[in-house]
């Protein structure tokens, strides 16, 4: 839904993926949720949280020593591209950088602004 423009119908997936997989403790799809959280930001022009869920979701799957899926990789990479064109690479990288710090719960809770 996000990737063909359908914002309201993704916006309701992935916000049921991110309470289900938080809930379950499922590490994996939370990251996938976190990510898909992000595009959707971005497609909002919400760049600032676009790039702390980027952090977030990749900081999640380094730890489990996970990697991206080819169509997460796409959504990763067009993401991280319109949010650095929007903050600028410095302002992305900083922000980007905040949101692998976050702990879950405030990941969770930024996912949950959007």
């Amino acid at each position: 839904a996000l990737m063909t423009g359908r914002l309201e119908a993704a916006d309701e997936r992935l916000r049921g993926s991110l309470t289900r997989s938080h809930a379950a403790g499922d590490k994996e799809d939370l990251s996938w949720s976190l990510l898909g959280l992000a595009g959707l930001a971005a497609a909002r022009a919400d760049h600032e949280r676009a790039a702390l869920l980027l952090g977030a979701a990749t900081n999640l799957l380094a730890g489990m020593g996970a990697e991206l899926k080819p169509f997460e990789r796409k959504l990763h990479d067009e993401t991280t591209a319109r949010a650095r064109a929007e903050l600028g690479s410095e302002r992305f990288e900083k922000t980007r950088a905040g949101g692998r710090e976050l702990s879950l719960t405030d990941a969770v809770a930024v996912a949950a602004q959007i």
